[in-house]
């Protein structure tokens, strides 16, 4: 028994090791406690001020409890009443809220263990942790919802506007909500960032309604919070081409933000909508970015810096966009990656490392544009203007980078950040944590 118990704490001891050097282990600023006195330290509750991080560590002290006599089921029970999230993670229940280091600058502790059942993840690290795709544009129905659950997504931006009016969208937005009812047992709305929290402790996917064209307003700024209200946080200032508000990539002359989109902009700062850049023109963006009171996105793009490309952001606007607060999701849509259809999930994560070292870790995340179970007739619509009108482009053979073929495959991304050697935090960051600050920010909840 004793060695038994023995090998339990050295496992402890081991995990705790191996993290006592992760920046935020402890919330108290603190390095660590002392290996030799981890499992003294769990016992005498020192975890009051020093709240575990790392859910394997939770869970490794956890065990030595239980396998000891000597703390006993009084410890044991003590234990197994509290409120530390990642106590309670390590029990595989649910955590109640996130824990914040400060008023002003909160961060969740990741790890929330993912419930959804025969999901059996490639990556630990991708089933603990809070995952955001920042875009999605599949063909909707319960077969992607339940790809979205496969691959492990406690959070995807969802389209429903591309070149739609009002009305279209009206019905756009009211299918989702039908999908919503019909099926609840694995999608759940997203209307703050609790609600994605709620999702991950639900073992559903939170859906956040997001535009990639302002057309869905027509000419009333007032339907902005009509959309607010309906559940839509998210909108793009113009997809590809010319709107009311500014200017997409393909045009041939970009006449930056309207003074209509001035107050579009306006109003979507009071609301808490994020601004979206990924299809809009050069000039159009700066305009956004210097004028927008709250921190925008490009949620989908790649850089132009490893292939030029109408789609892609140079370097200088790379870094424009995170020197004044803003955010870049990476996309990994084959027609804009370096090596096109015959890339795989390495180029991928190569792509998301070199927007890294021009914005930083922190301002990183992802925005795959999976467009699932669409064929060509969906390819034309988005690349001829208005859906019909004159050609943009023409993609060619839409394939999506090897080893992540569908949104079931999100896994093996994470895998693959791991084995090019990123540590956990910059990984939880990227695949989720990032999107939520940012969105917390934006939303004001």
């Amino acid at each position: 028994m004793w060695s038994a118990r023995l090998a339990v704490i050295v496992w402890a001891a081991k995990l705790a090791s191996m993290c006592v050097n992760r920046p935020g282990f402890v919330e108290s600023g603190q390095r660590a406690m002392e290996v030799g006195s981890f499992a003294s330290a769990i016992q005498s509750r020192r975890t009051e001020n020093s709240i575990i991080r790392n859910p394997l560590i939770g869970l490794a002290a956890y065990q030595s409890l239980r396998g000891s006599e000597k703390y006993g089921e009084t410890s044991i029970a003590r234990w197994q009443s509290s409120n530390d999230l990642y106590v309670k993670i390590a029990m595989n229940s649910r955590p109640a809220i996130p824990v914040a280091t400060t008023p002003s600058k909160a961060s969740l502790h990741w790890g929330c263990r993912d419930n959804a059942k025969g999901n059996h993840m490639a990556s630990n690290l991708h089933a603990a942790s809070v995952v955001i795709d920042g875009l999605i544009i599949s063909d909707f129905g319960r077969s992607v919802f339940e790809d979205m659950r496969k691959g492990g997504l406690t959070a995807a931006n969802c389209t429903c506007c591309v070149w739609e009016g009002f009305t279209e969208t009206m019905r756009n937005v009211m299918r989702w909500k039908a999908w919503f009812r019909e099926h609840g047992d694995i999608l759940k709305q997203v209307y703050t960032t609790a609600d994605i929290l709620k999702a991950k402790e639900e073992g559903k996917t939170g859906i956040i309604l997001g535009w990639q064209n302002i057309t869905g307003i027509e000419d009333q700024i007032g339907y902005l919070g009509l959309f607010k209200e309906l559940g839509v946080g998210i909108i793009q200032m113009a997809y590809n081409t010319q709107n009311l508000v500014g200017t997409g990539c393909y045009e041939t002359r970009d006449g930056g933000l309207s003074d209509f989109g001035r107050e579009v902009v306006a109003e979507m700062n009071r609301l808490g909508i994020l601004c979206d850049l990924s299809h809009v023109g050069a000039r159009t963006s700066e305009d956004v970015i210097a004028t927008s009171k709250q921190p925008v996105a490009y949620s989908h793009c790649l850089p132009a810096g490893l292939k030029e490309h109408p789609r892609n952001k140079s370097d200088a606007q790379l870094k424009f966009i995170v020197d004044r607060g803003g955010f870049v999701g990476v996309t990994m849509f084959p027609p804009f990656l370096k090596r096109g259809p015959a890339a795989n999930v390495d180029d991928y994560v190569e792509a998301i490392e070199y927007v890294i070292n021009i914005c930083g870790e922190g301002n990183v995340g992802i925005g795959t544009d999976f467009t699932q179970g669409y064929g060509q007739e969906f390819f034309d619509w988005i690349t001829h203007d208005k859906g019909y009108a004159r050609r943009l482009t023409n993609f060619g053979d839409v394939i999506n980078p090897e080893g992540l073929r569908t949104i079931g495959d999100w896994p093996n991304l994470t895998a693959a950040m791991e084995k090019r050697g990123w540590s956990a935090s910059r990984i939880e960051a990227v695949i989720g944590r990032n999107w939520f600050n940012l969105l917390r920010t934006v939303w004001g909840a």
